[in-house]
């Protein structure tokens, strides 16, 4: 049906409806309808219906869904059922003249693959010959190695039609949820960031900012009339519910709400770092007048600083140039070669020296607002800082002076009489993807204030539109990984080394780097398989590959919001990579060691390598990888003795089982004794197991404790070789199947000192 007039309201019974379609020549039937397509092709043609021009609801009830009972069971096996009845519908077993309804069945264990087609063979064993090189480490992680993100898109932005931010922005969650604090906390040791598109809208009322020239250790202003002031000032994100929309305009942080956002940081136990909003007051016309306003920082810090709460970092840029308004301030350039794109015609700005310059002065402007409210920076890597500047070369730089040619600090007398919790660190520029001349570039300019180089990396593409998700997912490699973190590390620190600070021409130091972001689809992730365990066989490759290119840190889009969240709303239950991520925290330690990787039992399937290289593997197939860690943690207190333990966490996104036997001259030379922790389940559900147990949190949102099974020289003895042949001294990993291990390390592991997370604090 199709119809063109006013607002109207139509009720459809569609029993009635089947009750009397009756074919010529047939005599009335009993109808059961399979499908029911609502709101196809609703609209106006021509007019977009992503605004207010035209809006269509439905709402369903009384409906009674008829299901077979094989179906039933293998929705609760994916976690699904609960859907099922938050819509008021009643699942029921399908007979061939009844529909009789099956009691509830208990929670299942985890479902055996499915069997062959007829006249085919189950996919052959596959083996993998395993060496640890344990001379030294590949690279260092930071000991808070797992980040995730509060973004703060509203409940109304939709992406491919898909609305996944209900509840879950950083102005509406409900922070105070003891389910979302236990979570959280629970990934400890973690960091809560801040930000995302929309943090270029946001204003902060936190009152009238101040005249730096006030006197920066005063804490600011915090009367209740200056509070009132900034709030109406501050308008709503627009368009607001129930319009749709992609992207928004305005968005207001109260001094409340920020506290609250402190509140559950520290109640976690998460370090927080805040994005700041890096385009206020900046007017798209030229370099000398493209200049940051940061009063408005400046009030917030301030006020941070007078009520003791301490923020970890802050970061200056979200993708600069992705989207408005930051687009028509940060240019995005054209793009070389085959890939050709225009600049933006907004913005007057638009060559990549330009865009660099303007967000690496905007980043030094933040660190001198930074040096206002809490003093110096402190000498010494591990505060990632340099040193105060003498009192003659206090006053502001101009912007036509080259970076670190006038002190942007204060008085070192002056600073350190001050008593202030401790110091932000700096963390920028927050780029789209990876381009190694604008990372030295940016490293140069911004050299002495930045302590820490952030880009954004989304590998799998978009969500929606490009088809083959998860192919890519289950395809995913480490390597690339690992080449891409490792390129960010060295063109930071070529950038870094071309630098110079005045007024002794010192040589600043280098700055950490973080993967600042990241969800793995983007435009708000996949309805399903973004919160799927398939997620998981690209998530946590990724994890490893970042750490062995030697990135600090890696942030993951979101915590919670978005079909990417790491907690599965309205109910905040984890999906299957919120404990990949828990697990990745807990157990790999902060240095990486490098492995190398044979595979057998499939000639198709070239050697894999894990020192960075390719060895020549196609990118379109999936294999299993193999990581090693210095270990965080000991054997279980089941082992006979204390050992040199190796952390390992075995990835198999193939559906055969996989034999993985340690080469006895590498670090890690028998498979026993070790505690093993083990993530199993269909590859579409959004609930996994731990070696063969379903996880599920408590009701009070209460993780479960992640307990490992421990496997003990005697037990392994007794067994012998099993079925399948496998040796006592060899460990099986099964199809489809992600695995943590703490293994025994041989004489020739000595990179690992015995002090795990001994790398620098960021």
């Amino acid at each position: 049906a199709a119809w063109l007039a006013e607002e109207r309201t139509l009720t459809i019974d569609v029993g009635a409806l089947g009750a009397r379609l009756v074919f010529a020549g047939t005599p009335p039937a009993a109808v059961r309808w399979t499908t029911i397509n609502l709101g196809a092709e609703a609209g106006i043609p021509g007019v977009s219906t992503a605004g207010e021009t035209c809006r269509v609801s439905f709402e369903l009830s009384a409906m009674d869904v008829s299901a077979p009972a094989q179906l039933v069971d293998a929705m609760a096996a994916e976690g699904l059922a609960h859907e099922v009845g938050a819509r008021g519908a009643a699942a029921s077993a399908l007979d061939a003249s009844v529909l009789t309804p099956p009691p509830p069945p208990p929670p299942p264990p985890p479902p055996p693959p499915p069997p062959p087609p007829a006249g085919s063979s189950p996919p052959p064993p596959m083996s993998a010959l395993v060496r640890v090189h344990g001379a030294r480490a590949l690279a260092h992680t930071s000991s808070t190695f797992v980040c995730v993100t509060m973004d703060w898109w509203p409940e109304n932005k939709c992406d491919y039609g898909r609305c996944q931010w209900a509840n879950a922005s950083v102005l509406t969650a409900s922070l105070e949820d003891p389910r979302l604090v236990r979570a959280l906390a629970a990934l400890s040791p973690v960091t809560l960031r801040i930000g995302g598109t929309a943090e270029d809208n946001i204003t902060y009322a936190f009152g009238a900012a101040e005249d730096p020239s006030d006197g920066a250790a005063d804490g600011g202003s915090d009367s209740a009339s200056d509070a009132t002031a900034g709030a109406s000032n501050c308008p709503p994100f627009s368009p607001a519910p129930p319009a749709h929309a992609a992207n928004f305009l305005h968005g207001c942080l109260t001094a409340a709400r920020w506290d609250e956002l402190h509140a559950l940081a520290h109640a976690a136990g998460a370090r927080l770092v805040f994005s700041v909003n890096s385009v206020v007051g900046r007017a798209n016309t030229s370099l000398e007048a493209n200049v940051w306003d940061a009063s408005q920082t400046l009030a917030l810090l301030r006020h941070a600083r007078a009520r003791g709460q301490h923020v970890w970092g802050l970061e200056y840029g979200n993708e600069p140039g992705h989207a408005p308004p930051s687009s028509y301030v940060f240019c995005e350039p054209p793009e070389r070669g085959r890939r050709k794109r225009a600049a933006s015609a907004k913005c007057a700005l638009g060559t990549p020296e330009e865009m660099v310059n303007l967000q690496a002065d905007g980043l030094r402007a933040l660190d001198e607002a930074v040096t206002l409210v809490y003093g110096h920076r402190r000498t010494g890597a591990a505060a990632g800082a340099v040193r105060c500047e003498p009192a003659a070369q206090t006053a502001p730089r101009p912007r036509s002076q080259p970076p670190g040619s006038s002190g942007a600090g204060v008085p070192c007398a002056a600073a350190d009489a001050l008593s202030v919790p401790p110091r932000p660190l700096i963390l920028g520029p927050a780029v789209t993807g990876l381009d190694t001349r604008s990372a030295r570039m940016y490293a140069k300019r911004a050299a002495g204030a930045l302590d820490i180089f952030t880009f954004h990396w989304y590998p799998l593409g978009p969500a929606y539109g490009k088809g083959g998700l998860l192919k890519r997912m289950l395809a995913s490699r480490a390597s690339k990984y690992e080449k891409t973190a490792r390129a960010a590390v060295e063109a930071v620190a070529m950038g870094t080394r071309r630098a110079r600070l005045a007024p002794l021409q010192t040589r600043p130091p280098t700055p950490r780097v973080w993967l600042g972001e990241s969800g793995g689809a983007y435009n708000s992730g996949h309805a399903k398989l973004s919160g799927a365990f398939a997620s998981s066989f690209w998530f946590a490759p990724f994890l490893a590959g970042l750490a062995a290119g030697g990135a600090h840190t890696v942030c993951r889009q979101t915590l919670v919001g978005g079909g990417y969240g790491l907690l599965r709303r309205p109910e905040l239950q984890p999906t299957p990579d919120y404990y990949v991520a828990a697990l990745f925290g807990r157990l790999m330690g902060t240095g990486v060691l490098g492995v190398s990787v044979e595979l057998g039992g499939d000639t198709d399937r070239p050697a894999a390598r894990g020192d960075g290289k390719s060895a020549g593997r196609s990118q379109a197939t999936s294999e299993p990888q193999v990581f090693a860690h210095c270990a965080r943690r000991p054997l279980s207190a089941a082992a006979a003795a204390p050992l040199p333990v190796v952390s390992l966490l075995i990835v198999n996104p193939t559906g055969s089982k996989v034999t993985v036997t340690f080469d006895e001259g590498g670090a890690v030379g028998a498979a026993v004794p070790r505690d093993e922790w083990v993530l199993s389940a269909p590859l579409r559900s959004r609930r996994v197991a731990l070696n063969g147990h379903w996880l599920r949190t408590a009701s009070d949102g209460t993780i479960p404790p992640l307990e490992p099974v421990h496997v003990s020289v005697a037990e392994s003895a007794s067994q012998g070789a099993n079925a399948d042949g496998v040796s006592r001294r060899e460990l099986e990993v099964g199809a489809h199947a992600i695995g943590f291990y703490v293994v025994p390390a041989s004489a020739a592991l000595v990179a690992c000192d015995g002090t795990p997370d001994g790398a620098a604090s960021h």
